[in-house]
């Protein structure tokens, strides 16, 4: 049960922190790309004209940062409207308009990123507590079960053992009348197969020795 909860956590934990890291990977893409649309000295703006600048690898980055994101369709849809700002299939009078539209969703999407981070760190967190209290509850029902399974082994154990020393005792004092029941262990079972085999024996050696003895009596009278 411990090992299991082990790596359930260590595979849960895992798993979100990858995401975590996706998600930061795809705060740091759309950041590079709102700087490289940032408006220039006097004005002007890097990216609104066709070739000025390469983009291809920005938005590559943001398309395949993180697919498990809340935010990856929107991410798909800026590197969109940016891959036609790049190709210039978007009018020259719509050009700067729209670079200013891909921006303001760049910031939203950067902050949106930075807050779904925050979130998965948050649930990381609560993965460690939540481990921390199924351990702080299965370790004493652990102990608790060790211990009543031992009581109940040694009482099982020592249960035909007290009925044979019993036993025992009754046939020191002569008293061969009782035989000791048979245990369900295949040890202790054979012993006490043993043990009555030895009272029966006993007990017929007595009897025809009071035979014997009421014999010898009858006919010396």
């Amino acid at each position: 049960v411990i090992f299991g909860l082990m790596f359930w956590s260590m595979g849960s934990t895992e798993e979100v922190l990858a995401k975590s890291d996706s998600v930061l990977a795809q705060a740091r893409s759309a950041t590079s790309l709102y700087l490289a649309l940032a408006p220039q000295t006097g004005g002007t703006r890097r990216a609104v004209a066709p070739g000025s600048a390469d983009l291809s690898p920005l938005l590559r980055e943001l398309r395949e940062a993180a697919p498990a994101s809340a935010q990856h369709t929107e991410a798909i849809e800026i590197t969109r409207q940016l891959e036609a700002l790049e190709q210039g299939t978007v009018p020259v009078d719509l050009r700067v308009p729209t670079a200013d539209r891909v921006q303001e969703r760049l910031g939203r999407l950067i902050s949106a990123s930075w807050d779904e981070r925050a979130s998965i760190q948050q649930e990381v967190w609560a993965i460690k507590q939540r481990t921390v209290i199924a351990f702080a509850a299965v370790v004493p029902l652990l102990v608790i079960i060790g211990l009543t399974a031992s009581f109940l082994i040694s009482r099982s154990i020592l249960k035909p053992l007290n009925a044979l020393t019993e036993a025992s005792r009754r046939m020191a004092e002569g008293d061969l009348r009782e035989s000791v029941d048979l245990p369900s262990d295949k040890e202790l079972r054979t012993l006490a197969e043993g043990f009555n085999r030895m009272r029966e024996q006993l007990a017929g050696v007595l009897i025809r020795m009071q035979s014997y003895t009421e014999e010898v009596t009858h006919t010396t009278g």
